[in-house]
């Protein structure tokens, strides 16, 4: 093919960035994706420079002619998924300064399925002459359109954005009417739907710590668990449960299947933690379900996140300059304390939490213990003498949960390090959730109306 008959079609208004790739591979008669981006890079050679590394996203924004921080926030779903975060919330979305999140994370879907609207294919094919995937209908949660108020369809297909959906017309599956009753009558799940928009419009990620911060007022003021712990279960009111009672199950499912059918009192450290967690970050999903429960309106959420984040961008950090403590001065203290953190720090005559976090990054947990108890025999057995963890436990007195513990807090230079490959993959120690439910698989009730609006408590 001579690249100076490349075509290049108009990216059309919220068209998906798969969308808008099949419709380039469709005008130029490929057939595989690979063949297509091939082709956009020796088209977009022939203009610039271009690396030989270049991400997908980067030569759609140049075939579609504008630049990559304008393709990422109108025609990827990143600025959702990626809109609260605790990793570079200070580069804009579509940021160049971040090639990894370019090439690995720009073009990711933000929930299963590909979502289409019967009307809005045909408004499209009459005013643009071909039909489009549109980004809005690709939300988590969202399964009507608000234009038209009809449901959406579904089609279940690895290719699916590759094709017009107007070529799924025949197959999509129509997830009916009782998804629209949900949509329409139920206020909470249109303010999920609301923020999600809101999100989707930002310029750049929402500092994880602003946003726990704000929650947290409002959760304080509910008297709803406020801080992590290592237990299951507890007798405090839960943002989960909140969470769980204030959305319809069915549709819940769809989003984080575990808080619909959890026993009340369960933690579920996905939701929960969104109240504690400063260093990394949860779901946007489950910052969305939160906001929900814990404030009066979308806008109010969404004006309390922005501002937030703009008042700790602009406070300047106070960091005392600390000196960079001797590992090896304090290691040799901590062998000559019997991996007492409290001899070690006497010794040292430093601050408790510079030892603690010094050799807490070293692998090099503290092993003292009260009661008679002793977590160094239980460590030499299981390490040294190779013994089961029940016999290391039961021969220094300690439990089995408290020695895979010690494990734990020696494995933190191998946690770190698996952290810093969730962020080449995406953002750092994004916390797992379980497979959602596809709504075609759901059984919908259409009574969606009567439930309560919002459960944050009032001054």
């Amino acid at each position: 093919m001579i690249e100076a008959d490349f075509v290049r079609p108009e990216a059309l208004p919220d068209e998906l960035d798969s969308s808008y790739l099949g419709a380039v591979m469709r005008c130029n008669g490929f057939r595989k994706t690979s063949e297509t981006v091939q082709a956009m890079a020796r088209w977009a050679r022939q203009l610039e420079t271009v690396d030989e590394d270049v991400a997908c996203v980067e030569l759609l924004s140049r075939v579609a002619g504008m630049s990559v921080i304008v393709f990422v926030r109108q025609h990827t779903t990143l600025p959702y998924r990626r809109g609260i975060t605790s990793y570079q919330h200070t580069l804009e979305h579509g940021s160049k300064a971040n090639r990894q999140i370019l090439r690995l994370s720009a073009m990711r879907t933000a929930r299963q399925g590909a979502y289409l609207c019967e009307d809005c294919v045909k408004s499209d094919q009459a005013t643009f002459g071909r039909s489009y995937w549109r980004r809005a209908h690709q939300l988590p949660g969202i399964y009507w359109c608000a234009k038209h108020r009809m449901a959406l369809h579904l089609v279940e297909s690895e290719d699916a954005y590759l094709k017009a959906p107007s070529a799924w017309l025949a197959q999509a599956q129509e997830l009916g009417q009782a998804w629209v009753c949900i949509a329409t009558q139920h206020p909470m799940v249109d303010r999920f739907t609301r923020i999600c928009l809101g999100l989707l419009d930002t310029r750049k990620p929402i500092a994880v710590r602003a946003v726990r911060d704000v929650l947290r007022v409002p959760a304080r003021n509910a008297g709803l668990r406020m801080h992590a712990s290592g237990k299951k279960t507890c007798n405090e009111p839960l943002l989960s449960d909140w969470i769980a009672s204030a959305f319809p199950s069915e549709w819940l499912a769809t989003i984080l299947p575990g808080i619909a059918s959890k026993p009340t009192g369960t933690i579920v450290s996905q939701v929960d933690g969104v109240l504690w967690m400063s260093n990394s970050a949860s779901s946007s999903d489950a910052y969305v379900l939160a906001a929900c429960v814990l404030f009066e309106s979308a806008d109010e959420a969404l004006h309390k996140f922005m501002e937030a984040d703009r008042t700790q961008a602009a406070t300047p950090k106070e960091e005392a300059v600390l000196t960079p403590p001797d590992l090896n001065a304090l290691r040799a203290l901590y062998i000559k304390g019997r991996g007492s953190y409290g001899r070690a720090n006497r010794a040292a005559g430093s601050g408790q939490y510079q030892v603690r976090k010094s050799l807490g990054g070293i692998g090099l947990p503290t092993l003292a213990m009260k009661g008679g108890r002793s977590m160094l025999e239980a460590a030499r057995a299981l390490l040294l003498e190779e013994l089961d963890i029940e016999e290391s436990a039961a021969q220094g007195g300690v439990t089995v949960g408290e020695l895979l513990d010690l494990i734990r807090r020696m494995a933190a230079p191998l946690i770190a390090a698996l952290r810093e490959m969730d962020v080449a993959n995406e953002d750092p120690a994004r916390v797992p959730r379980s497979r959602p439910s596809m709504p075609n698989r759901v059984q919908c009730a259409s009574k969606a109306a009567g439930r309560p609006q919002s459960r944050v408590a009032t001054a």
